[in-house]
């Protein structure tokens, strides 16, 4: 995949962090791993089932330090509930510092 978006001109990849059809206690990092590879930032957006819709949210340049970088995604997404609000994972509201 990084070399995938390192070769394309223009390149577009969606994955959600949970990763899964299920709810997790732990976000899959393999976005955050390709996104630091290619030398790309991550978009954060929303996807939005009752109102079908999509919002596209704030940039992350990641840094070389992955778990603050995963804290600041994992805050941008706190209080947002996506399709299957059921299966929303606590890691996605974590308690503020």
């Amino acid at each position: 995949m990084v070399q995938a978006i390192k070769e394309s001109e223009q390149f577009h990849l969606m994955i959600t962090p949970e990763g899964t059809r299920n709810k997790v206690n732990e976000w899959k990092r393999g976005f955050y791993h390709i996104a630091r590879g290619a030398g790309v930032p991550v978009v954060l957006a929303i996807l939005d089932g009752a109102k079908r819709t999509v919002r596209v949210g704030q940039l992350v340049h990641l840094t070389e330090d992955i778990e603050a970088d995963m804290k600041t995604i994992q805050v941008y997404y706190r209080g947002k509930v996506g399709i299957h609000p059921h299966r929303t994972s606590e890691l996605s509201h974590p308690s503020p510092s």
